[in-house]
C-alpha cells in the first residue's frame, strides 16, 4: 500500500504522476530542462548523494530524444519552451524512474491540438 500524501513513498512503490497544472505542480520554471527532468532520479546521478552535472545532462537528453522534447539542449530554461513541450518534460521527470503505474490527471490540458496528439501518444506508449 502507498501511504497518502508521500510523494517518497509512491515513486518507492513505483508510481509516476503527470499532475493537471504544469505550471503550479509540474515545473519548477526557473530551472533546465535537465534539472525538471531529473528531479525523482537524483539519487541515480552521482555517488553518495551528489549531482554530477555530466549524468543530469546525459540521464536528460536520452528523455528529450525518447520524448522527442523540442528544445536547443538540457540546459534550456523549461519556461522558454512550448506548453506540449513543457508538458513531455513533466512526463518525463514522471517516466523517469521507470514506474509501474502512470497517474496522469488531463495530461493535454492547456495544449494545443499537434502537442495533444504527441502527448496521447506517448501516454500509449506508456501503457504499451
Amino acid at each position: 500500500t502507498v501511504r497518502p500524501g508521500s510523494v517518497p513513498h509512491a515513486l518507492g512503490a513505483g508510481i509516476g504522476y503527470v499532475p493537471e497544472d504544469r505550471h503550479r505542480q509540474g515545473l519548477v520554471l526557473g530551472r533546465s530542462v535537465a534539472e525538471n527532468a531529473t528531479l525523482t532520479v537524483t539519487d541515480q546521478l552521482g555517488p553518495y548523494g551528489t549531482v554530477l552535472p555530466s549524468r543530469t545532462r546525459e540521464f536528460a537528453q536520452s528523455m528529450i530524444d525518447s520524448l522527442d522534447i523540442k528544445t536547443s539542449g538540457p540546459g534550456q530554461s523549461v519556461s522558454d519552451l512550448s506548453g506540449g513541450n513543457q508538458q513531455k518534460v513533466v512526463i518525463a521527470r514522471a517516466l523517469a524512474r521507470k514506474p509501474r503505474v502512470l497517474v496522469a490527471i488531463r495530461p493535454t490540458a492547456g495544449v494545443d491540438v499537434k502537442s495533444k496528439d504527441s502527448l496521447l501518444g506517448v501516454v500509449r506508449d506508456v501503457a504499451d
